[in-house]
């Protein structure tokens, strides 16, 4: 697939209409007028500065700046309300004469002119463009039908007195349809509205993710040590930063003074603190713990690995499709079908039966007949009640659209913790040495740990052996923290050292033989122990371990019934990601990955025709939320992941899957059904108006009862949408 540089539409190479090289690169465009373009202002299209520009291939071109959508949709809003409220007091005018008829003519035609040109003139001037570049598709008829509807009432209002007698009434006076120009052009803005509602731009995603970085630096003069702020912006490589406790890392540099922990969950989805010393690098945006750091700028700007996902996140979604509804995907057949029958129908009763009147009544009829503006609501309106009882299920859904993509979905990527585990570590199990008292080995790990400041040590200090012997807990002497390793102290006149393998064995403690007697038991679990050892041996260690989500394993389940594919894309540590994917029975699992390594496994599966939903709640997930075709985010999660994903899970719930799922069926097979219904009604109206039954029923179907039966399409397609809310709440979705 390629991207169009000027619209930003997605498409095939073949499909291309025009190409142009550029610096001896070709680039593809979805027609001539975006070449003309591009090749005017190349610099300016290729700087990634230039919003998407809208064109004749597609009914909306990408934006990603909020601001755009929102002034986009309130004027949407207001043209709908003006168009609406047009069409009613036309509609009143038509059944009462508030005053003379010739002035009720003139107020019919003003707020026409207003409504048809002012508050639906894009949709003409989309009609327009796709004639000229032979593009046909919905807006085609649309326009063509608004546009005859119009301009015919507007010719018989000042030129009635050129027109046959057959569409004359009693009184001389020709029949306006200023009423079905109004109407339609309100329900068409109604539809487009409801759709323009699905785009989400990564404007509000970029500024989450830029949110995590702090406004300033603290910048140390290397001269004499003394600290000023400084913006962020004018720190360049090379200077010395101090980063405070709880303070956000604003560039990516190395340690140079100091140790601590570092919370860098949001990139790598780990909630376990990293421990930093002396050289250990840090990344933009990641929180340090209760210590003081010095480090050394490196990165800025740009250059940042914060920087580089924020454009992972921009790219992604700026190479989404535009939502194709399968109106558009049949007018190269419909539209031509329908002009063809029209034409026709004017040549049949214009030429061969010699009644003029007769052809261009049933020309008007045809066009009004086969006005697609109930199939420019089929989707939207059905979508819109979906979200609706989506909501009831604790289900958010930002973009409706996403409803719809789910009937395409084969393949579900989770990220762990977060997702299918709570944001927190727990103590799963105890083990003790044979010959260990297990209340005195409590008792030194408690007495140790209350005096860390490490996250592990909150964790251990959870367990609820803690509250039976805080009370009667041993002295702790010469205590000492190693950063990346473990503490140790002094109880009871015996030295203890507390933390991972390595540090233990630097303390010539033997851990070979007590961990080969609980090997297989150990071995099934994610493998993060902290051990507590003196004197050359180990007393005993807790291993930690993530906690599920209770609902996940329900939830794991029923997503499989549906004949999904669930795959792991985490961050955190393969011992883990393996206890975690074997619990569940999920076979495919993929630890230790970057925010990169995330996007480009959703990018695969895609590039094998695949449809991805990507589940996650960090910031290292936001790039592969962007880039899937629907993205989940859970209601406990990150900003950035949140800002990204289509859908909210509230109250994090992994469970609220099966249900979206089930939604989203009841959603598509309405789409189906509303479709069906515009398409059947609109065919069979097209016959009648065209005036094929005219010798066996001896009626004629004038362009006022077409424009009744298309809004008949509308009402058909509304009631069934509605129907869909009737049925949600008969039944709960389970």
């Amino acid at each position: 697939m390629i991207t169009d540089p000027v619209c930003k539409m997605t498409f095939p190479p073949e499909k291309a209409a025009a190409t142009f090289v550029y610096n001896n690169t070709t680039y593809y465009f979805c027609n001539i007028k975006c070449k003309e373009k591009f090749a005017a202002e190349p610099e300016l299209y290729l700087s990634g500065n230039a919003p998407a520009e809208s064109c004749c291939c597609c009914s909306e071109a990408f934006e990603d700046d909020d601001e755009k959508i929102r002034k986009r949709l309130k004027k949407l809003f207001f043209s709908f309300c003006f168009a609406s409220c047009s069409a009613v007091v036309i509609a009143l005018l038509n059944h009462e004469k508030f005053f003379s008829v010739q002035v009720n003519n003139y107020v019919q035609f003003a707020l026409a002119t207003l409504t048809v040109s002012g508050a639906g003139g894009f949709l003409l001037v989309r009609g327009v463009k796709s004639l000229k570049n032979f593009k046909l598709n919905m807006f085609t008829l649309i326009s063509l039908g608004i546009a005859s509807a119009y301009f015919y009432s507007v010719y018989a209002l000042f030129f009635v007195h050129t027109l046959p007698e057959a569409l004359l009434d009693a009184q001389g006076m020709a029949k306006l349809h200023f009423q079905a120009a109004a109407m339609i052009t309100a329900l068409v803005i109604l539809g487009q509205f409801l759709e323009g509602k699905a785009s989400r731009g990564a404007g509000q995603a970029i500024r989450s993710l830029m949110e995590q970085l702090p406004a300033i630096a603290h910048r140390v003069k290397k001269c004499c040590g003394t600290v000023s702020d400084v913006k962020l912006q004018e720190v360049v490589p090379g200077d010395h930063l101090k980063i405070l406790p709880h303070e956000r890392i604003p560039v990516d540099g190395v340690v140079i003074e100091g140790s601590g922990s570092v919370d860098e969950s949001m990139l790598t989805g780990e909630a376990v603190l990293i421990e930093k010393t002396i050289g250990s690098p840090l990344a933009a945006g990641t929180l340090n713990g209760n210590t003081i750091l010095l480090m050394r700028a490196e990165k800025v700007g740009s250059d940042t690995l914060l920087s580089q996902i924020t454009g992972l996140v921009k790219s992604a979604r700026n190479a989404k499709l535009p939502v194709h509804k399968l109106a558009d995907k049949v007018s190269a057949i419909f539209v031509p079908s329908v002009l063809a029958v029209a034409l026709l129908s004017l040549m049949y009763w214009g030429l061969i039966a010699k009644d003029w009147s007769m052809a261009l009544s049933n020309f008007i009829s045809v066009l009004l007949a086969a006005c697609p503006c109930s199939l420019g609501l089929a989707a939207p309106l059905a979508v819109t009640v979906g979200t609706g009882c989506a909501a009831g299920q604790g289900i958010l859904i930002k973009n409706p659209s996403a409803l719809e993509n789910l009937r395409k979905i084969d393949t579900l990527m989770l990220d762990k913790t977060g997702t299918l585990t709570e944001n927190k570590l727990i103590v799963s199990k105890v083990y003790t040495a044979d010959d260990t008292d297990r209340e005195l080995f409590l008792k030194t790990l408690f007495a140790l740990e209350q005096n860390s400041n490490h996250p592990l040590a909150g964790t251990v200090c959870s367990m609820n052996e803690f509250a039976l012997y805080s009370n009667d807990l041993p002295e702790v002497e010469d205590f000492s923290s190693i950063a990346g390793k473990g503490i140790s102290g002094i109880v009871n006149d015996i030295k203890f050292v507390l933390g991972n393998v390595e540090y233990l064995q630097s303390e010539f403690i033997d851990t070979e033989s007590f961990l080969k007697k609980y090997e297989l038991d150990i071995g099934k679990t994610d493998n993060s122990l902290l051990l507590l050892g003196t004197m050359g041996k180990v007393w005993g260690a807790v291993a930690v371990s993530d906690v599920l989500r209770p609902d996940a394993g329900k939830a794991v389940a029923g997503l499989k019934n549906n004949g999904l594919d669930l795959v792991i894309v985490s961050g955190d540590n393969a011992p883990a990601v393996k206890h975690c994917a074997y619990t569940l029975g999920i076979e495919e699992y993929y630890a230790k990955l970057t925010p990169q390594d995330k996007l480009q496994k959703v990018r695969n599966r895609q590039q094998f025709g695949r449809g991805v939903v990507m589940v996650g709640d960090g910031v290292n997930d936001a790039a592969a939320l962007a880039a899937a075709d629907v993205s989940i985010a859970m209601g406990s999660g990150s900003a950035p992941a949140l800002a990204n994903a289509d859908i909210t899970l509230l109250e994090g719930s992994i469970g609220k899957l099966c249900k979206l799922f089930a939604v989203s069926n009841a959603v598509n097979e309405t789409i189906r059904q509303n479709l069906y219904l515009a398409f059947a009604y609109n065919i069979t109206l097209i016959p009648l108006a065209a005036g094929v039954f005219y010798n066996v029923l001896n009626w004629q179907f004038s362009p006022v009862l077409s424009s009744i039966a298309m809004s008949g399409s509308c009402l058909l397609v509304v009631f069934n949408s509605l129907k869909l809310k009737y049925l949600f709440a008969k039944k709960a979705v389970c």
